[in-house]
């Protein structure tokens, strides 16, 4: 499972040390991410099983992106913790893999998430909303938020809005749903989250076309999908020959990638 995984991650990958100094403190030394992007919905981190060439989408259907607004700073902390901790004590082979109990556990995550500070100006700041930018443990308690955010969405909307497929990446998510339902499903899901920080944005396809991260979806005329690398305006160069070998579905827009390459 994949909260398993990532609540093992916040056991296995948290090291503590005293200090030697008077105020005993104790600091985080390491608190490594080993998968910070995995996804909970399922959806592999490798885009070479994604199952998305094999959806179909039916006359009535329409494939729409959903982006959570600022994620991370939007991430509310002391539900996050709950959730946590909620996991932890429910995780049975929690003490073969670690000596810390929940409670200490739970400790070291609130002081990590309790301790953002900023400087601007010449004057310190400390975060007091949301997990922190560039901090290693955000993405995975951003992201085992989302994975109880987006339980309670599926398993409380009403039938005739529930998406045929969701699939989720941290924050982005791709959805099938029927295409008169898509400001009703939008409209759900901003209010589900119980502190109201969590909103989504989202995206409908262009030209019988959606992106999504690095890949651009086409339906074809008999409903039938295929995938092929999305080029955005401004794009890091990184492993081009993988990455085109891994989305694209079909050997002519291969080529194409090759060429342009």
């Amino acid at each position: 499972m994949v909260v398993e995984e990532q609540t093992e991650q916040l056991v296995e990958q948290a090291t503590m040390e005293k200090e030697t100094d008077d105020r005993g403190k104790i600091k985080m030394a390491e608190l490594h991410l080993h998968h910070e992007q995995e996804l909970a919905s399922g959806l592999p981190t490798s885009r070479r099983s994604w199952p998305t060439p094999n959806i179909t989408l039916e006359e009535h259907e329409v494939l729409v992106s959903f982006d959570v607004v600022s994620l991370f700073t939007n991430t509310p902390i002391d539900q996050s913790i709950q959730i946590v901790r909620d996991r932890l004590q429910k995780d049975s082979e929690l003490h073969k893999r670690t000596n810390l109990t929940v409670d200490d556990i739970i400790k070291l995550l609130e002081f990590i998430l309790s301790t953002t500070y900023f400087s601007f100006d010449g004057k310190i700041y400390r975060q007091k909303y949301g997990t922190a930018m560039g901090s290693p443990v955000s993405p995975i308690v951003a992201n085992i938020y989302m994975e109880y955010l987006e339980e309670e969405a599926i398993a409380s909307a009403h039938d005739d809005i529930k998406p045929r497929v969701w699939k989720r990446y941290v924050d982005d998510i791709l959805a099938i749903v029927k295409a008169d339902t898509v400001d009703r499903l939008k409209a759900h899901l901003d209010q589900v989250d119980d502190p109201g920080s969590i909103k989504f944005t989202h995206e409908l396809k262009v030209d019988n076309s959606i992106s999504f991260l690095d890949t651009k979806i086409t339906k074809r005329p008999d409903g039938t999908t295929k995938m092929v690398v999305y080029r955005k305006n401004v794009w890091v160069i990184r492993t081009l020959m993988d990455r085109a070998h891994s989305i694209v579905t079909e050997e002519a827009d291969l080529k194409t990638e090759e060429d342009y390459i």
